[in-house]
This record gives C-alpha cells, structure tokens and sequence, in this order.
C-alpha cells in the first residue's frame, strides 16, 4: 500500500550542472591543435577536485619526474602556472581506470614525452626555456588562426602529417571502418561501412559527411570562423577505416609533405630580416602588403533579431548575397496588439512611402562583406506565423528536408542537424517564447593590419606597427627580386 511519490526536474538540470563544472568549458574550433590539446587537458579540478585557488602550493603546480611520458612540460605561464596540464601524444596510461604503466626512460621518444603543440615545434622544445615553452603552447594551440596561404613545416618530426589523425572529424573526416562511398554531391556523401565478407557494422552501417560551408564559433574571440570540407574520394570508391574522407583545405595541404599524406599548414613561408631598427623594435613588428594578404582570414560576425510571430517583412537579404556597411539585412514592421491596425500595415505594404511613417524599422550590416549564412527558428507552429514570414521559413525549412530525407533514407541521425519544426523556448530561444529567431552571420575579408600579433614561430611574436609601402619593400643586393617581408627584432631571438 506504498504511496507512489512524483519528481520533479528542472528541464535543464543535467545541462545546469555541466556548466557548474570548472572544467568544461566552450569549444572553440579555431585550428586543428586546439581540438587534440582540448582532449588531452587534465587537472586536480572538477566537480571532486580542489577547486580554491589557494590549494595549490609548489607541490601541486611543479612539474615531476613522475609525470614523465605521463604529462607534456607545457602549461599556463601566468598565475594559472600549473593548474591544468597536457597528457603526452602517447601518454603512459593503460586502460580506461587510467593505471600508468612504468617506462624505461632511455626507450623513450617524441610522442611518449611531448604534447602535440610541443611536437609541432621541433628543436624549440628542447632548446627554449620553460616560459619560451610555454608561451609557444598558448600562442600555437589556443591563438592562431587558419589563414590564406598556410603551409606545412619545412622541418618537421612527422607530427603535422599525425594531426590530421589525431584529432577529430572537425577538420579532417576518417572512415570508422572499411566501406564504399555510396553517394556524392556538392553538399555531402552518404559512406556504406561494409567488411570484406560483406556484413555491416551493426553500431554504425552508414556516415554522412556535410560538405557545405559552416560557421564555427570561436568562443573566445567573440567571432565566427567558416569551415569547409573538400572531398578526397569519389562515387563507388571503396575505402579503409582510418582513410580521410574529406578535408579542410586551410588545415591541411600535402605541399610538402611525404607521399600523399597532409600536413597541418601552421602558416605562410616568408622571408625575414632579423636586425634591430624603429621598424621592427622590441615587441613590435613590420610586414609587407603581400605578408598582410597571406595572413589574412575571413572573420564572420553574427547579427540575430527576434520577431513577433505576426510581424511584416518586407525584405530581406539571401545567402550568398553581397553587402555594403549600412545596407539593409531585413526591413520589416513590427506586430500590432489590434487586428485592424495589423490589416492597416499588411494593406499598405505595396506603397513604401507611406510604410516609411508607419514604424518600418531596418537592420543593418555592420561590415562589407556579404552574407554567409542565414539560420532560423521559431517557437510556434507555422501558420501562426504572418504571411511574409510564414513564406520565408517554409522555403528555408523546405531545404533542411531535403537533406533531412537523405538522411533518415539511410537512418543516419539527425539531431544535430538545422531545425525545421517547432521548438522549445529554451536555451538562446529562452526569449523567444511566441517568436521567431533569425541569425544573419556576415563575413568579411580581414588581413592582417596595424594591431593585429604575428607570431613568427614558436614564441617569437610581435604586433604590427606598420606595413611598407607597396613597392618599397626591403631586399638584399645578393637577391634584389626576393622581398624581405617582415623584421624579426635581434633581442627576440636572444
């Protein structure tokens, strides 16, 4: 005769206490290294950890001889020293309870004692101080950008040819076991996994790879990078597990690399001056218009609006389209409490003069670029949405279908796909109960200017105080036709 009892929970309780947890943290996709070295974090915090400051003496942010093929040398190099620390390329761990096995130090090598970022800077690691080190780890894996013209090491251990391995389908795509590409088009491939006798993986027959531009976030810059993966196999092509599919050409190149196989572009080749001047004093750095070109990036800036569920729009940009700073992205006409003077609006949309002293209100691009993409959500079913408005999410939510159907026609997941229904007010939604969401993601072309940091390798840097005149470049008389691009301050490199 036990009386049943009803709980409770809060909808977003599971997703409550992960942020709660001092060692999650938003993930940036910005490069390929910051993707491994993301995986390979560890630390005395976390939610059964010591998580005041003040536990941590000179006992716990030292580095040990114990933590040798265990734990990389790097670290944070201000007052984080310490706190949280990098597992090696192949860390002396065994097994998923994390038993560390005991090496011979003499029979170890660059992966077992070195982290990814330090294996990326061969001779660096070995020969620089420990602050030299360690600024490199930050200003290499958490700092730099993909940019126009990256290339691959000339001097390399075969880490940058690892990467794209290493880490995950983010920037390279790998086949999970051996298959064939079953379709291929501009916007994906649809890969069977199928073994040599011709049965199917149980826990995952099929993969679909989105070959479309997508906006990744950089959660500390405040801004938006764009990703796209190129294709690297055709129609019918059988596969290996393990293969790269596909793969992001600002990544990745094989210029200079061994065989076939990528390697991760770490950034243009130029050539340097190194000599002290005004030019190039200190900290501070000069570069040519081409070295400004070659570091230049496409930066992507969002620009969302709610909208009342019966609101007017009049216009509105499409994706691809280009923009002028100060153009319209939307123009459109709030909703009404009364009815009638929402027919008012409705019946003097074709007459834009008379709009224009009715509250038109417009959008505007903050940049000159053009639009990159356009995401959408709504709150309310689809018919409760005004005309216009009901016109412009049936034909955005038609193309998230067609690519939806695909999909399910290979019962591929779809949870983490764009949405074409209603959803819950929650989340960024949480203020759009009754509403619509629209996000204008606008990219624009930035090269490398006056403020902007140059990290010439490792941890030299220097920020740009200037860039020589087009035509004034420096050159050598033993090389006139050769530019030098930039100067590299003699005391940096002391």
């Amino acid at each position: 005769n036990r009386k049943e009892a009803t709980f409770s929970m809060k909808r977003s309780a599971v997703v409550d206490l992960v942020f709660l947890d001092p060692t999650e943290s938003d993930a940036s996709v910005i490069n390929p290294i910051l993707d491994v070295e993301a995986a390979s974090a560890c630390s005395f915090k976390g939610l059964s950890g010591m998580n005041s400051d003040r536990s941590y003496g000179l006992d716990k942010r030292t580095y040990d001889d114990s933590m040798l093929n265990v734990l990389a040398m790097s670290t944070g190099f201000a007052a984080n020293v310490g706190l949280t620390r990098w597992a090696t390329i192949n860390s002396a761990i065994a097994g998923k309870r994390g038993y560390i096995k005991k090496t011979d130090p003499s029979k170890m090598n660059d992966v077992d004692t070195l982290s990814m970022t330090e294996a990326l800077t061969p001779f660096g690691t070995t020969s620089d101080d420990s602050m030299r080190v360690a600024m490199t780890f930050i200003q290499t894996s958490k700092h730099s950008m993909r940019v126009n013209k990256g290339r691959p090491l000339l001097i390399t251990n075969g880490a940058d040819e690892a990467l794209p391995y290493l880490s995950s389908n983010t920037f390279s795509f790998k086949a999970a076991f051996d298959g064939v590409v079953k379709e291929a088009t501009d916007d994906y491939i649809i890969i069977e996994y199928k073994s040599k006798s011709g049965a199917v993986p149980a826990e995952k027959p099929y993969d679909f790879i989105d070959l479309r531009e997508k906006i990744k976030k950089n959660s500390d810059g405040g801004y938006f990078e764009v990703l796209k993966l190129s294709p690297c196999v055709k129609k019918g092509q059988k596969i290996k597990a393990g293969q790269i599919l596909a793969y992001d050409k600002l990544a990745y190149s094989n210029e200079f690399s061994t065989g076939d196989n990528l390697a991760y572009n770490v950034g243009p080749l130029a050539k340097l001056a190194i000599l002290v001047t005004d030019e190039g004093f200190e900290d501070s750095a000069i570069i040519d218009d081409d070295l400004s070109e070659m570091m230049a990036s496409d930066i992507v800036i969002l620009k969302d609006l709610f909208l009342e569920k019966g609101s007017n729009v009049y216009s509105m940009v499409k994706k691809g389209q280009p923009v002028q700073e100060g153009d319209p992205l939307i123009i459109f006409q709030n909703a009404f409490d009364a009815e009638d003077a929402n027919a008012l609006i409705k019946n003097l949309s074709a007459d834009q003069d008379e709009i224009n002293e009715i509250g038109r209100v417009t959008l505007k691009s903050k940049v000159t670029g053009i639009v990159q993409d356009i995401k959408m959500y709504r709150t309310v079913e689809l018919n409760e949405l005004s005309p216009s408005l009901k016109k412009i999410f049936k034909e955005y939510e038609s193309n998230i279908d067609k690519t939806k159907s695909v999909m399910n026609k290979y019962h591929i997941n779809t949870a983490t796909y764009d949405s074409s229904s209603k959803l819950d007010a929650t989340g960024k939604l949480k203020k759009a109960e009754g509403k619509v969401l629209i996000e204008f993601y606008l990219k624009y072309h930035d090269k490398m200017g006056v403020g902007d940091k140059l990290v010439y390798y490792a941890a030299l840097k220097g920020v740009v105080k200037g860039i020589f005149p087009k035509g004034q470049e420096p050159y050598t008389d033993r090389r006139p036709k050769e530019k030098i691009r930039t100067f590299l301050t003699a005391s940096s490199i002391s």
